[in-house]
């Protein structure tokens, strides 16, 4: 069951300078663009992030849709209206008081339990499962490639038709990551985005925003080692709120903490896949008469917590950082590697990378 995480209202109100400059701002994109675009005086920091994001989106569809002969001067300041309007969106972020300890803690928990994932399907899967435990009704989970959005698994407890019929759709029918939607901004900055508006905003996957009927949600990109991997949506649709940047941040950490998931899996993979190719070229060797690679001397003696931590070394995890997971302490981690070290016979972490890779 979703689970909500409300925050008063003197927790959610940004600063009257905060306010000022969100509507100076407006009012000179308005000017920029010569129309009206979103209502005046934002008072809730959902308000503040909806009204940039409706601002850079009308921005930005300006900047790539001109009307007749493409002006310089223009473009220069269109650039320049999306260089305030994200110095803006900072600002806002900064000034906003932090999640609940409840929430982190919540997150932290879903994190956790996706540690005994193994493959990397696996673990998107379970990861879209685990969101609907911190504050989200529903989860979308995607992979990135070769600049498009592909949809994995969807998650909605209340409506699992929905979530499917909308994952079948995005695989029929990719959305390119081409600029024209929020996606492609959140893949190509690294950074996460909140989208409101969405049955009417023009950069959104309108094909998919219909089947999910959703007013707002909240995007967030996985990264390994600088690249963007996939992106993980959330929204709220089912307790009829709009999603806010205290959603934002949460989405935010924990696609943080999945990704080093991420990158620990895909490490796992690979390395199953190189045993698989030496368990294969053992048997063709033992075919032609040769001598296969001898058995690695204690890893079967290993404890479940030592093999844990073993993998975690493999990835390039730090003690500290192998701590921090596992919770548990340094020295902890330290007492079991040593005693890996002995059973195994080694002495060193380059030995055990080598070894658990064989």
């Amino acid at each position: 069951m979703a689970t909500g995480y409300a925050s008063s209202p003197r927790e959610l109100c940004p600063t009257p300078d905060i306010l000022d400059l969100i509507e100076f701002t407006t009012t000179r994109v308005e000017e920029l663009l010569d129309r009206a675009i979103v209502p005046r005086t934002p008072d809730r920091p959902v308000d503040a992030h909806r009204v940039l994001s409706t601002l850079w989106d009308a921005v930005l569809h300006d900047l790539q849709h001109p009307s007749g002969r493409v002006d310089q001067d223009r473009v220069r300041l269109l650039g320049d209206a999306l260089a305030d309007i994200r110095e803006v969106e900072t600002l806002t972020a900064r000034s906003r008081p932090g999640d609940t300890e409840t929430r982190y803690e919540s997150i932290r928990a879903a994190l956790a339990r996706l540690h005994a994932c193994t493959t990397v399907d696996d673990l998107l899967t379970s990861a879209a499962r685990q969101m609907c435990t911190f504050g989200f009704d529903r989860a979308l989970v995607a992979r990135v490639s070769d600049s498009c959005w592909n949809l994995h698994y969807m998650h909605d407890e209340v409506e699992p038709r929905w979530a499917e019929d909308l994952v079948a759709q995005g695989k029929a029918a990719p959305p390119l990551l081409d600029g024209s939607i929020v996606e492609s901004d959140a893949v190509a900055e690294s950074r996460p985005r909140m989208v409101f508006e969405v049955q009417d905003n023009p950069r959104v996957a309108k094909s998919l925003v219909r089947i999910g009927r959703t007013e707002s949600y909240c995007v967030a990109p996985l990264s390994i080692r600088g690249h963007v991997f996939g992106l993980i949506h959330g929204d709220c649709y089912h307790r009829r709120r709009r999603v806010t940047v205290q959603d934002q941040h949460a989405l935010s950490m924990f696609a943080e903490g999945l990704s080093h998931s991420l990158a620990r899996v895909t490490v796992l993979e690979r390395a199953a896949a190189l045993e698989g190719q030496m368990r294969s070229l053992t048997r063709d060797i033992e075919l032609c008469g040769g001598t296969a690679a001898p058995e690695i001397p204690g890893r079967n003696e290993l404890s479940r917590r030592e093999h844990d931590i073993a993998e975690l070394v493999a990835t390039g995890e730090s003690n500290r950082q192998i701590a921090r997971r596992l919770g548990i302490s340094e020295a902890t981690v330290k007492t079991h590697l040593t005693h890996t070290f002995r059973k195994l016979g080694i002495a060193s972490r380059s030995e055990l990378l080598a070894l658990w890779l064989r």
